[in-house]
């Protein structure tokens, strides 16, 4: 038989818990407007889609609208168009030691031995239909844009020609745009392809960054399946990249000679490509996953290309230009971290 203030006791326990069920109501309230509005405003600020779709599903989990239902099935959509445009055609390239560099050539001295973690990396170079995808969804003007022309071959110069940027050829014609998804974009400066790099770690939530020098060595080679050979994929450069030799003094679409042992096309020739390092000496001792010199005047370019000779396309030759700096024979890939 209850008491008096058995029943009292009852009744204030009752009121405490609707109290603070209220304030947890509150609480779960003003967290989901939260969520919702960092949603809104990595969409607005930056068009980050995955980050936005990421916050939407955490709201979602507290109330969920019909309104913020069509968000997230839309941003879905996008999400994975986006995945399909810049995960697909990545591959894994395994961890592992190598001897980096030569001891024939001044700038590749000394060999010395490199430990790299294992990161993916575009199976092609990017195409001008995906730098052009990145420039129609942000409004990026390229470096070439900006100062009003690139550098194209006239003979055996490069010219500075007024009106030149990502959407032309080597020769400074525009390139029919049926063509973009096949070919290598080129007028791309350094601070272009890591401002791409940048938008796609945004649009995916993965880590997307120009390759350092020493992964872009490791994978040419054919990363832990590598067997000493000159160029990316073996002894015969015809058969591997597009060179002075071959390529009739002009670009070619990406993939159409034989991949190296980790499944990369084009390593060696076709363009140049822009890796993250300045470049400089080598160090003479051991090292583990290195970012390269902390200063420079030139950001490192590797893999030679179609104007150059043989010996520019060998997996251990190096050049670098000033980063601003734009032509008709250097593009870029990608990595993308773990």
């Amino acid at each position: 038989m209850f008491t008096r203030r058995s029943i009292n006791f009852f009744i204030g326990l009752i009121i405490l818990m609707l109290i603070g069920g209220g304030g947890l109501i509150y609480w779960s309230g003003k967290q989901y407007d939260e969520l919702v509005l960092a949603g809104d405003i990595a969409l607005k600020e930056g068009n980050r889609k995955r980050e936005a779709l990421d916050l939407y599903n955490q709201a979602k989990e507290m109330k969920r609208t019909p309104e913020l239902q069509e968000r997230i099935d839309q941003l879905e959509a996008d999400v994975f168009e986006m995945e399909q445009l810049f995960l697909s055609n990545l591959e894994y390239v395994d961890g592992g030691t190598y001897i980096m560099g030569n001891d024939f050539n001044d700038m590749e001295k000394p060999t010395h031995e490199v430990r790299v973690s294992g990161f993916f990396m575009g199976k092609y170079e990017v195409t001008i239909s995906e730098f052009a995808h990145f420039v129609e969804k942000t409004g990026y003007k390229s470096e070439a844009e900006r100062v009003g022309g690139s550098e194209v071959v006239s003979g055996d110069k490069w010219v500075f020609t007024e009106g030149v940027s990502w959407q032309h050829d080597e020769f400074g014609n525009t390139r029919a745009e049926m063509d973009w998804s096949r070919y290598p974009v080129i007028h791309v400066s350094w601070y272009d392809a890591s401002a791409y790099c940048k938008w796609v770690s945004e649009q995916t939530g993965y880590t997307f960054r120009l390759p350092r020098e020493a992964e872009w060595e490791y994978a040419a080679l054919g990363g832990i399946y590598a067997t000493p050979h000159t160029y990316a994929g073996g002894e015969t450069p015809q058969q591997l990249g597009w060179y002075q030799g071959n390529s009739d003094r002009k670009v070619h679409p990406i993939g159409q000679l034989q991949s190296n042992e980790v499944n990369l096309f084009d390593m060696s020739g076709n363009v140049w490509e822009w890796c993250h390092d300045w470049y400089n000496l080598y160090p003479a001792y051991k090292q583990i996953n290195p970012d390269g010199s902390s200063t420079g005047t030139g950001r490192v370019i590797r893999g030679g290309c179609w104007i150059r000779g043989e010996r520019a396309m060998e997996v251990t030759a190096r050049g670098n230009y000033a980063p601003k700096r734009t032509f008709g024979h250097i593009g870029f890939r990608v990595v993308r971290e773990r």
